[in-house]
């Protein structure tokens, strides 16, 4: 199903707005660099925008910064990563100090859950394009 206009303004907007950490890792993933996964920058994944996300491995990466250790912000991060389990994605999250610090360690996480979910859903025969 296409994204409705005002969702495409919203992602484009969300895209020009990137903070420092999803500029970083989007240098690092952009153009299947990553096990050769296409990951898309803020789109709409169950009704919820995400910061990537690889639809052909049903997987969500969020970057976090400080303001996601509050209360309300952690239990809304947890709504959100259930209803999204739920409807079968990962969703993978990485503190933006965790980038900085070891950008390596949070691309082989990735990369390993890629190829994690690949691999499953070979075995499944439920392998999606890329």
């Amino acid at each position: 199903m296409p994204d409705k206009p005002a969702d495409i303004a919203l992602n484009r907007q969300l895209r020009r707005a990137a903070t420092a950490a999803e500029q970083q890792l989007w240098a690092l993933i952009r153009g299947r660099q990553l096990a050769g996964a296409k990951l898309r920058r803020q789109p709409h994944v169950c009704g919820w925008v995400v910061d990537f996300a690889s639809f052909a491995h049903a997987l969500v990466v969020e970057l976090d910064g400080g303001i996601h250790s509050e209360p309300e912000n952690a239990a809304h991060d947890a709504r959100h990563d259930a209803h999204l389990a739920a409807n079968g994605w990962r969703v993978l999250r990485f503190r933006n100090a965790q980038l900085t610090a070891d950008p390596q360690a949070v691309l082989h996480a990735i990369e390993t859950t890629l190829r994690e979910r690949a691999a499953a859903a070979t075995t499944l025969g439920l392998s999606k394009s890329s």
